[in-house]
């Protein structure tokens, strides 16, 4: 069924099945998150070095840190946000929920290999109990696994939509 986008230029968008809309919500969300977790690992080491003189010794490791979350991110954010553009372009829906499959599974494990070390790192510079920079890679627990959890669910909707086909048919976008 094609039902009208409400573009000017007389585009019919495909009608989107339930699991299409829950995967680009899952993504928005997920890419959120993330953010959300890049910018408290770079509190967590900001604290760490505000009581140290060497503070750019930590750069590598806020860099190692943050920059998976912000790049996955980054790409799943301009993969839900130019659907519409992509759709109009010839990009069928289908290949819209493989490439946000792809960018899931490649950032997941970064996400989890590069996360875990930026934070096993912080942990092991012997921060005081109650100290601002240890309630912040306390609270940094949190967001990590929610990223993670939400990359997870992330690719595990991708694959559903992907094999039930609930975004748009291929027979729906050539009509």
């Amino acid at each position: 069924m094609i039902e009208p986008s409400g573009a000017s230029d007389g585009y019919k968008a495909p009608r989107q099945g339930g699991q299409g809309r829950a995967l680009l919500v899952i993504s928005a969300l997920a890419a959120v998150l993330m953010l959300i977790a890049a910018a408290n690992i770079v509190l967590v080491f900001a604290l760490i070095s505000a009581y140290r003189t060497d503070s750019t010794n930590f750069l590598p490791y806020v860099a190692i840190g943050a920059l998976p979350f912000i790049a996955t991110a980054a790409f799943l954010a301009w993969t839900v946000a130019v659907r519409g553009a992509a759709t109009r372009s010839g990009l069928t829906p289908q290949q819209i929920v493989t490439r946000l499959l792809a960018i899931s599974a490649i950032g997941l494990p970064l996400m989890v290999v590069c996360g875990f070390w930026a934070a096993l790192f912080a942990a092991a510079q012997v921060l005081r109990v109650g100290s601002p920079e240890a309630v912040a890679l306390y609270v940094f627990q949190f967001t990590f696994v929610a990223a993670v959890v939400a990359d997870g669910v992330t690719m595990v909707m991708a694959l559903v939509t992907r094999g039930s086909g609930s975004l748009a048919r291929k027979s729906d976008i050539n009509q």
